[in-house]
């Protein structure tokens, strides 16, 4: 606020800034706020380019790219600890009952030959009737 001293009034405190609602922008005002934002950019890393900027981009990609393979390093080893753990748990299964992890694995075989076969033996059960 300001106060100033108006003849006829005397000191006024008033408000200089424009009487312009926040919520009116037009789409030239917004397009003009576009432009600027680019003329910015353009003078910041165009023209004023320095080493300062050399040395700010170089460490953002480098701690960028450090993240993003730290990251997948830890996806993937938290992905092999996982299969390891159901490769044990398997092994364990075998060790504890090995008739019962053998049937199933014959049981399972044989319904996977059944399933690639269903056509032919369609077939011949077709032909033996």
């Amino acid at each position: 606020m300001v106060e100033a001293y108006i003849p006829g009034f005397g000191w006024t405190t008033f408000d200089p800034t424009p009487n312009v609602a926040v919520g009116e922008r037009s789409t030239w005002s917004r397009m003009m706020l576009y432009a600027d934002a680019m003329r910015e950019f353009w003078n910041e890393w165009i023209v004023n380019y320095d080493f300062t900027h050399q040395e700010s981009l170089g460490t953002s990609s480098i701690s960028t790219t450090r993240h993003a393979f730290d990251s997948v390093r830890i996806w993937v080893q938290k992905k092999y600890e996982d299969a390891l753990d159901r490769v044990r748990g398997i092994r364990l299964d075998v060790k504890r009952n090995p008739k019962r992890i053998g049937v199933t694995g014959i049981a399972g075989l044989l319904a996977v030959l059944l399933l690639l076969n269903v056509s032919g033996l369609y077939r011949y059960l077709r032909e033996m009737s």
